[in-house]
């Protein structure tokens, strides 16, 4: 059995390693740093994103890491996550699809029941567009601009529980943001009059690179011998990214590069915002949980330098986790986790002097394999903007797969 666990381990690492780098494609994620990933695994994702106040007893909780030392194992967890999206509104009707690494996680007990730690790999946050608009011109000549972008930051972090007192605890994250950015912006003279049909581009090429810290605490109160009332806070502080940004200028006549020069190389900085979140969740243990959260980032005079569309945002989930017997020995799927959820949250900017939400229904199951490990499935259908203003609406379906191995992996065993 341990030989099928390790054979898990190397090909679903190897897979999500061939899908990193691909990314979801918005056009909202054309503006500062790009789409901001959601911290969650499997488990909160598949609830609408819940966590701050949600103990997971074989999972690892990294929205709320003061909760890491609920599970007494060692954990390993992998998902990638299929986005497939279409888009609406004025003259626009287009689809995509794209493959990426949702999360990459490894946690432990350093004390069991006192000291847990979490190592993690996760999408910061995703740039992957492509629009055009159409300037007409004098003499029936007219101006294609299109816009490009793709790349975005991960997150490397280092996440520790510390249980202080009874159920008291509280967790410290730091984390290693790290990526590159590429922008791009071309315009093209088209018409009868024009000759020569050159394309002007200018681009941007932007590193960044920086620590950020999180503080959390949580603590439970018991109802009954297996019912609990959980709570948790989760405050990160903000941080600024440093970078660089390389502008640059290009000129091409059909594919052809005539002329290529680079303009500047520059020092920016991106602030990362202010955020609190907060959650509350009822537990039976092993047989039911249903929970709530807040969360408000306060993006108000964040962003780059001279920034002025940015905005505090709010995001809310409700959702929970069923097993119907974990005990059965008769029906399998009596002993899954089956989970559902529902997410809003608020994007932190305008566009056109327009808020842009975002809607989402989550479901999932957890299928039990070899003793407390599971396969994961999870489901999202959401929907974000609108057509008013001449903007674009976007409806997405994203698929989740992952897997989570728990076992004692530190301990020398007599017996196998």
């Amino acid at each position: 059995m341990r030989k099928i666990k390790s054979v898990v381990f190397l090909v679903v690492f190897m897979v999500s390693i061939g899908a990193w780098g691909q990314t979801i494609t918005s056009l909202y994620s054309s503006h500062g740093i790009g789409e901001v990933s959601e911290v969650g695994l499997q488990q909160n994702f598949s609830m609408g994103n819940l966590g701050y106040g949600t103990p997971s007893l074989f999972g690892i909780n990294l929205q709320n890491p003061s909760m890491l030392y609920y599970n007494p194992l060692s954990s390993f967890s992998v998902g990638l996550m299929g986005d497939f999206r279409t888009y609406e509104g004025d003259d626009v009707s287009d689809n995509s699809n794209a493959l990426s690494l949702r999360y990459l996680a490894m946690a432990f007990p350093v004390i069991e029941s006192r000291w847990a730690t979490a190592f993690s790999l996760l999408p910061y946050s995703s740039v992957n567009y492509n629009s055009y608009s159409i300037d007409s011109l004098d003499n029936d000549v007219a101006a294609v601009n299109q816009y490009q972008g793709n790349g975005g930051l991960s997150s490397l972090s280092w996440s520790n529980s510390i249980r202080l007192y009874k159920s008291l605890a509280i967790g410290i994250k730091s984390s290693f943001v790290f990526g590159t950015i590429e922008k791009d912006s071309r315009v093209q003279l088209v018409g009868e009059e024009v000759s020569n049909a050159y394309v002007i581009s200018y681009t941007e090429n932007t590193a960044y690179k920086d620590i950020i810290f999180s503080l959390s605490i949580s603590n439970k109160f018991k109802i009954s011998n297996k019912s609990f009332i959980n709570v948790g806070a989760v405050f990160n502080l903000s941080g600024e990214l440093s970078g660089n940004m390389d502008k640059g200028y290009e000129r091409y006549s059909g594919s052809n590069l005539l002329q290529q020069v680079d303009l500047t190389s520059e020092e920016v900085a991106f602030k990362l915002p202010r955020s609190f979140g907060a959650g509350l969740s009822y537990q039976v243990i092993n047989k039911l949980l249903i929970g709530a959260d807040l969360d408000i980032k306060q993006w108000a005079d964040m962003g780059e330098s001279g920034e002025t569309s940015y905005n505090d945002a709010l995001s809310m989930s409700l959702g929970g986790e069923f097993i119907p017997d974990i005990q059965s020995v008769s029906n399998y799927f009596k002993r899954a986790r089956y989970r559902a959820g529902i997410n809003f949250k608020e994007l932190p900017y305008l566009v056109e002097n327009t808020q842009i939400n975002d809607f989402g229904i989550n479901f999932g199951v957890a299928l039990p394999v070899s003793g407390y490990s599971s396969i994961e499935t999870a489901f999202k259908y959401g929907w974000r903007g609108t057509t008013e203003n001449g903007l674009t609406r976007e409806s997405y379906f994203q698929v989740v797969l992952g897997a989570t191995i728990n076992d004692r992996w530190f301990i020398k065993r007599k017996y196998d």
